[in-house]
């Protein structure tokens, strides 16, 4: 597992202390693999946009397959990811055909999948008392012996997901845990180690332009947490040390171009509302 980056982490707290406790599990469980169905519940997550599901469930995964005596892995990942889609009642549902594909190709040459899988369940959030809905949540009840599930909702409208957790609670042993997104000052300094590699850094007031403009980039569909930062990063690099002017300290000033409501700002919030239309 990477230490490093999982201590870099913020909006996290409730994830690191999950590792903490596994860790703790695995030294008192001691060598060997049990039998049966994991001692470890499977997990419900309420993510905020742009809170790094992805880069949180490798870390989970590989955190898991160092401690090798709380579950086994085999396949040709140690985890995937699936969305499973809303279904209207008169339809035929699709998802379990499409499910058994993911699982195939997450095996590969091994034949059967063990390890983490994560269902994003946001379209099932207000249909979550349907018989297509319930029929999944039994099937994942009676095969997922060898697997660790992680469910999870985005928590974009801050509601209330207790029916939600309620359906699935009478089907799976659960964990719920709350992840944000990380915060604008955290961002900032992830984009300055970045910048710094350059040899470039921030006076004040770049510092406070900068925040802001992280502020709004976070309302967009399109945040993607520190990746939004990173993507900012690599812009700022790229138009400064393409102008024939050399620079170290950059001021606010200099960076006028990445300003709060500038026009580079107005694109990444018209392509999340794209998005969010096509549905991505």
């Amino acid at each position: 597992m990477d230490q490093n980056r999982l201590n870099t982490l913020d909006g996290a707290e409730e994830f690191k202390a999950l590792l903490r406790r596994l860790k703790t599990l695995s030294e008192k469980i001691g060598p060997g693999v049990g039998s049966g169905r994991p001692v470890m519940p499977d997990m419900f997550w309420i993510t905020e946009r742009g809170s790094g599901k992805t880069t949180l469930l490798k870390l989970l995964a590989d955190f898991l397959e160092d401690e090798t005596n709380l579950m086994e892995f085999r396949g040709d990942v140690n985890f995937f990811e699936y969305r499973l889609g809303y279904c209207p009642p008169n339809v035929f549902f699709n998802d379990f055909k499409l499910f058994f594909e993911a699982l195939e190709s997450a095996a590969g040459c091994y034949g059967e999948y063990r390890g983490v899988i994560h269902i994003e369940l946001d379209e099932w959030e207000n249909h979550c008392n349907e018989t297509y809905f319930r029929d999944f949540m039994e099937y994942l009840r009676d095969h997922s012996e060898h697997w660790l599930l992680v469910l999870s909702v985005n928590d974009k409208r801050q509601g209330d997901h207790d029916e939600l957790i309620s359906v699935v609670s009478a089907y799976l042993r659960l964990e719920i845990l709350h992840i944000s997104a990380p915060a604008e000052e955290s961002m900032l300094r992830r984009l300055q180690r970045q910048i710094g590699a350059y040899g470039l850094s921030l006076d004040p007031s770049a510092e406070q332009l900068l925040t802001q403009t992280l502020a709004q980039l976070k309302t967009s569909a399109s945040f993607s947490g520190y990746n939004t930062a990173e993507m900012l990063a690599c812009d700022i690099v790229y138009q400064v040390l393409s102008r024939e002017a050399e620079y170290s300290l950059l001021t606010a000033e200099d960076l006028a171009e990445f300003a709060p409501g500038s026009a580079y700002v107005a694109r990444f919030i018209a392509n999340g509302k794209k998005a969010d239309r096509i549905g991505f």
